[in-house]
């Protein structure tokens, strides 16, 4: 079959904007269904997105790496565990299924290439994906 070895990549969730450990077992769902194919890209997001959830964007940063720290926790400590962080807090994040790569799939930070977003991805050994910029192209009578 030819799809048996295609990678499956899940961008743009903003796992600030949602429940980690919740994401965490969604994707590990999608993981083991796949036989270890998925890759996952998560963007910071943007301050419209933030709005309308209504998440305040000025905490943007903090609440995508206290996500990520979530998701690495429910993906490769064993379970149940503890989390207090400064805008979620567990007191059992347990979740099931665990991920069938191990010791989890492949993670990108999407962004629009910030210097603070590339310098994170690098830090933890992530893949960084920038995001294409729209710009304004003129056909020598205007802007399209």
């Amino acid at each position: 079959m030819l799809t048996e070895r295609a990678k499956i990549c899940v961008f743009g969730t903003p796992i600030a904007l949602t429940y980690p450990h919740r994401l965490a077992e969604e994707y590990a769902m999608l993981d083991v269904m796949s036989g270890g194919r998925l890759e996952c890209a998560f963007p910071l997001g943007t301050g419209m997105e933030y709005w309308v959830n209504p998440v305040n964007p000025s905490f943007s940063r903090e609440r995508f790496r206290e996500g990520m720290d979530i998701l690495m926790q429910a993906w490769t400590q064993p379970g149940p565990s503890r989390y207090d962080g400064e805008f979620y807090q567990y007191k059992y994040l347990n979740p099931f299924p665990l991920p069938y790569q191990k010791p989890h799939p492949k993670i990108y930070v999407v962004g629009s290439g910030t210097e603070e977003t590339v310098n994170y991805a690098a830090e933890k050994g992530y893949g960084y994906s920038q995001v294409a910029q729209a710009s304004a192209v003129s056909n020598g009578k205007g802007q399209i």
